[in-house]
């Protein structure tokens, strides 16, 4: 049955499993990729994330835990990212609280405005 991987190259109709002049980078890249960890480093219980001082918290340790080699650069950069993204929703959730308090302060204007003339 022939390899139905895209070929490195037009003409030879190689992918880089079978290409002859890859045999030393394909063997560095499956040693590479075996090697690598392919679950969290960090053996942590769930955090609960409920307000921005939580995520400050949670940033912080992760700074510490990535400058004393505790934990692998991609995992900071994965939590960095998702507190980001949590930080947003935070920012929006306040703004969506705050401006419902502001058109339930005009609604009451409104109602004393109409009461009154």
């Amino acid at each position: 049955m022939r390899c139905s991987a895209a070929a490195l190259k037009e003409g030879d109709g190689f992918c880089f499993t079978h290409e002859p002049e890859a045999k030393q980078a394909h063997r560095e890249a499956s040693i590479k990729g075996g090697s690598a960890s392919k679950c969290n480093d960090l053996n942590l219980p769930p955090l609960s994330l409920k307000s921005t001082q939580d995520v400050i918290i949670l940033l912080e340790d992760t700074i510490n835990a990535l400058r004393s080699g505790d934990i692998k650069e991609k995992t900071a950069t994965t939590v960095g990212y998702l507190a980001n993204i949590l930080l947003g929703a935070f920012e929006k959730s306040n703004l969506e609280n705050r401006l419902e308090a502001v058109e339930n302060l005009i609604g009451e204007h409104k109602l004393k405005t109409i009461k009154y003339d």
